[in-house]
C-alpha cells in the first residue's frame, strides 16, 4: 500500500511529467481510481503529487532506515515538492494538501494542520496518515 499526497488550488497550477529514465518529483492529474478525494477538497483544481518513487512514500525520511542513496532521494523530493508547493502558492494563492494511504481518499480527515511551504523538510519529514493541510504564504 502506498502513501498518495493530493493538492488542490482555486487556479490551475503547473504539471510535471513523470520521467521512468529519471525517476523524481511529478504533479499529474487525478486518474480514476483518485476521483474519490475529489470530496475532502473545497477547491476546483486537484492534482496527484508523486516522489522520485511514483507514489508519495517516497516524501519521508528520518523516520523509517533506509540506506545512503534513498535517504538523499527522499530529501530531494521533499526538497522540490516544498519548492514546487512555494511557486504554486504564487500563481493559485492558498492550497489544500491531503494526505492518506491509497484506498483512503474518502476517509475523514484526522488531522488538521496550516503550514508554509518552508515547514515542508529539516532534520526529519513526513505526512501524517489522513492528514488535511492548508498551505499558504
Amino acid at each position: 500500500m502506498c502513501m498518495m499526497l493530493y493538492i488542490a488550488s482555486d487556479r490551475p497550477v503547473p504539471l510535471v511529467a513523470w520521467n521512468d529514465g529519471a525517476p523524481s518529483f511529478n504533479v499529474s492529474k487525478l486518474n480514476e481510481n483518485s476521483k474519490a478525494v475529489r470530496q475532502r477538497f473545497s477547491k476546483p483544481h486537484i492534482y496527484y503529487l508523486g516522489s522520485h518513487q511514483g507514489c508519495s512514500c517516497g516524501f519521508s525520511y528520518g523516520r523509517d532506515t533506509y540506506d545512503e542513496e534513498e535517504e538523499s532521494a527522499a530529501r530531494e523530493s521533499v526538497r522540490r515538492l516544498s519548492a514546487y508547493l512555494a511557486q504554486a502558492i504564487e500563481i493559485a494563492g492558498p492550497l489544500e494538501l491531503y494526505s492518506c494511504w491509497d484506498g483512503d481518499q474518502e476517509d475523514e480527515p484526522q488531522f488538521r494542520d496550516s503550514i508554509t511551504p518552508n515547514e515542508i523538510g529539516g532534520d526529519a519529514f513526513w505526512f501524517r496518515e489522513r492528514q488535511f493541510i492548508t498551505l499558504t504564504r
